[in-house]
């Protein structure tokens, strides 16, 4: 149980470059995999399900470095640091996902 804290606690201002990497990378993959390869059963409801996953990841990991960056005293500088980038790229990755959900619901599907 030690070990599993501790690790939650070395990787917390990492969580919103993880997660939202995570999230990106899944929404980007099943989203594309779904509207290009699987035409017939490829439904926008699964689409916007599938997105709004990836942005919730997203959002996760950015509210946990967020809270390791508000800590202060606490905290390093270089783990803080390290969590205000994590929320920047949380942010921008979450913005990839609306995008890229959006197109998905907006182009035809099997237009490529």
């Amino acid at each position: 149980m030690r070990r599993v804290s501790r690790a939650r606690r070395e990787l917390a201002p990492w969580s919103g470059l993880i997660l939202g990497g995570l999230g990106w990378a899944i929404s980007h993959q099943a989203g594309s995999d779904s509207v290009t390869s699987n035409c017939i059963g490829t439904h926008p409801w699964l689409l916007l399900v599938i997105g709004l996953a990836g942005l919730a990841m997203s959002a996760i990991g950015g509210l946990i470095s967020l809270a390791v960056m508000r800590r202060g005293g606490d905290e390093t500088m270089a783990r803080r640091f390290i969590a205000v980038v994590s929320v920047m790229a949380a942010l921008l990755l979450g913005l990839a996902i609306v995008v890229q959900t959006s197109a998905g619901l907006i182009i035809p599907r099997c237009f490529a």
